[in-house]
């Protein structure tokens, strides 16, 4: 059985970055990281707060 990939919510521009720092406070390789969508459970507060009109 093959775990679900986090990927955490990092807004803005990450200017070649290796490792950012995610909102719910976790620093993270680019690789698990995005400024479109999450499915961390404390980035997707943050992430629907930005998000809300």
């Amino acid at each position: 059985m093959q775990q679900e990939k986090i990927i955490h919510y990092v807004p803005g521009l990450w200017n070649g970055q290796a490792y950012v720092k995610a909102c719910c406070g976790a620093e993270v390789s680019c690789e698990k990281a995005s400024s479109l969508f999450t499915n961390c459970p404390n980035c997707k507060i943050e992430w629907r707060r930005l998000a809300a009109p």
